[in-house]
């Protein structure tokens, strides 16, 4: 690399959020948010793991999906084959910060306005 090591980061909230759910092969709950350090996304084999952490089990699946007030729903797939982190910060308008390693960046945008959309 020319320029060295090079890490990829974005913020997307979600406005008028119910409830965020997503993040694949954690052992924690559906719902998003509950923890103040981030979730990790990364491809391994776990054996023995904790529950309840938001550490990676087996893949890492970057997918979410807000359900809105007034049954609206909208989802972001953001594709990067390296480590990522993801902080969430559940509230009336989900806040979400995601940080990849680095690689490619490809972020896809699901805006609803319905689930089945």
């Amino acid at each position: 690399r020319v320029s060295g090591p090079t890490g990829r980061g974005f913020d997307v909230s979600f406005a008028e959020s119910m409830a965020l759910v997503g993040l694949a092969e954690h052992a924690t709950s559906l719902h998003l948010g509950k923890f103040t350090e981030p979730y990790r996304l990364y491809n391994l084999d776990v054996f023995e793991y904790e529950v309840d952490v938001p550490m990676a089990l087996y893949g890492a699946i970057p997918f979410v999906t807000c359900v809105q007030r007034g049954g609206g729903a909208s989802g972001l797939l953001a594709l990067n084959p390296s480590e990522a982190f993801v902080q969430v910060d559940a509230g009336n308008t989900t806040e979400t910060w995601w940080i990849f390693e680095t690689g490619p960046l490809e972020l896809y945008f699901f805006l609803g306005p319905s689930l089945t959309d």
